[in-house]
């Protein structure tokens, strides 16, 4: 058996840790410097900003590095790299005017992007990554953008439900500048606020496990839907009675109602209100509540009636089709223009 002295292993041998231990060592040393950390992140959200520009400034004027405060925020909102990048690479779908409107205490807000989408999200360009946080960074345009994404994204208004779900989740905004007491039990774990408890959970000593109550999900997913849904619904029952009274069904349905108002109001741009309001009359005559039936009725309709099929608008920029407001088209423009039998017969009487 072969033996090597120690100058021979000296010569062969590595003396510095490869850069794959390296990242495992840096992403577990973040975990000291977070609870090291955690007092100062909390204390920046219990402080009372009217703005994000002002909670900006705080961020700006601590102690505590940008980064750092991001890498709390990530952790918190459980949102991490792979969902920050495909936010990036989809950014033109999900906010085609580059502004995010979200609502806070009460107002409407509108915060507009600084890098995005010339530059992307990415642990390496947020400083948030392994040994980067070693080293306070500061505060800067991508660094804002993921802020403002994290605090208030839950109120993101597209079509895509699955996205939607998604950003459902970064909606710390809605508690800054509310401190809270929280009280660990062996059985539960209580959170106060003001003296008087808000929530309370079972105790869970399982690891990777997810947590909630029912009713806070359905009350957290209701005002998600009203955000996002409000000016559709005002929209759809602005069509008349009956579109009203279909509203009212689909909400008694265990189904997502937005879906279906939108779908709808893209048959009315599509086929004209007369004619889906006739088919959505069917519908509510047949008691079934849902878009496909509708459409399916208004289809056979004009196949009956041998009408052609229109053309959709497909543009690449969807906004442009949702500014555009045409009136009703008036058949009597026609006849003014023509002239009937009626309109000869009285023009020959009176000559």
């Amino acid at each position: 058996m072969y033996q090597r002295t120690f100058e021979e292993l000296e010569q062969a041998g590595s003396k510095f840790w490869p850069s794959e231990l390296n990242d495992i060592e840096a992403g577990l040393s973040t975990i000291p410097l977070l609870l090291r950390t955690q007092e100062q992140f909390i204390a920046i959200l219990c402080v009372e900003t009217p703005c994000l520009d002002s909670l900006f400034k705080v961020i700006e004027a601590s102690s505590l590095g940008a980064n750092v405060f991001l890498k709390h925020l990530v952790i918190l909102a459980d949102f991490g790299g792979e969902m920050l990048q495909r936010v990036s690479n989809e950014f033109g779908k999900l906010f085609t005017d580059g502004k995010l409107h979200y609502t806070w205490r009460g107002s409407e807000r509108v915060y507009t992007f600084e890098a995005l989408p010339d530059r992307a999200f990415s642990n390496a360009s947020l400083k948030i990554g392994g040994n980067q946080l070693n080293i306070d960074h500061p505060i800067d345009g991508i660094k804002r953008d993921a802020i403002a994404l994290l605090m208030f994204g839950s109120a993101y208004s597209g079509e895509d439900e699955q996205v939607a779900s998604t950003l459902a989740k970064c909606e710390i905004g809605d508690y800054l500048g509310k401190p809270v007491t929280i009280r660990a039990g062996a059985e539960s774990v209580r959170v106060i606020h003001e003296g008087r408890e808000i929530a309370c959970q079972q105790r869970s000593y399982a690891r990777g496990k997810r947590i909630s109550q029912s009713e806070h999900k359905l009350q957290a997913l209701q005002r998600r839907q009203r955000n996002r849904g409000h000016h559709l619904e005002e929209t759809f029952d602005a069509l008349g009675e009956v579109a009203r009274e279909f509203h009212l069904k689909l909400q008694t349905r265990p189904i997502k109602t937005t879906r279906h108002l939108r779908r709808l109001l893209n048959l009315v741009r599509l086929y004209g209100r007369s004619e889906v309001l006739a088919a959505i009359a069917r519908a509510h005559q047949y008691q079934t509540y849902d878009a496909a039936y509708v459409e399916t009725i208004l289809l056979q309709e004009r196949r009956r009636r041998e009408l052609p099929s229109p053309t959709p608008l497909r543009p690449q920029r969807q906004e442009l089709i949702d500014e555009i407001d045409i009136e009703d088209p008036d058949p009597a423009i026609y006849d003014r223009l023509l002239g009937t039998d009626e309109q000869e017969q009285e023009e020959d009487d009176q000559t």
